[in-house]
């Protein structure tokens, strides 16, 4: 359901606002460099999936190289431009005129960070396949496994938390 009646406020950027940005543009960059120095070293097949405790049990063409770098710049993107309208977002409480700045200011916020976030992710993972694919290791780690599950538990019971001070 959209939501036409809840007012349109453009949040301004803070300051923490532009260094996560900063941050995750520099991650894409750093990304894509990556992967342009390292092409070439690449063997013609590439680890493309790991098991549950990081070892590679798929493999691809070297050009598969190219999807983790395009998804990531899809996604950012994608999460850049939603974090533009947050009269869209879903609320677990009714927007209001008076209430609409400050729960506009931590949906943003909180789309930023996780923006960042899957940014993160997906420059470890595509420099662990680089890594491995040059050095002959196929091998992520268990801790990458337990990092995104405890992320995913632990991130959402702090965004409840700071939502229901917002009330």
């Amino acid at each position: 359901m959209i939501h036409t009646d809840r007012p349109k406020i453009k949040v301004p950027f803070t300051p923490f606002d532009m260094i996560i940005e900063c941050m995750s543009v520099l991650l894409i960059i750093g990304i894509w460099a990556h992967l342009i120095v390292a092409y070439g070293d690449l063997p013609e097949t590439v680890p493309s999936h790991f098991d549950a405790s990081g070892k590679a049990d798929g493999y691809s063409k070297k050009a598969f190289v190219f999807f983790i770098p395009i998804l990531t710049t899809v996604m950012y993107i994608g999460l850049f431009i939603l974090s533009k309208y947050p009269h869209l977002h879903n609320y677990m409480i009714n927007i209001t005129e008076e209430n609409a700045p400050r729960q506009y200011r931590f949906a943003v916020t909180t789309l930023r960070i996780l923006n960042f976030l899957v940014v993160l992710m997906f420059a470890y993972i595509n420099y662990q396949i680089l890594k491995g694919a040059v050095s002959g290791t196929t091998d992520i780690g268990m801790g990458f496994l337990i990092t995104v599950i405890a992320a995913s538990i632990v991130l959402p019971l702090i965004m409840l938390y700071f939502q229901k001070k917002l009330k």
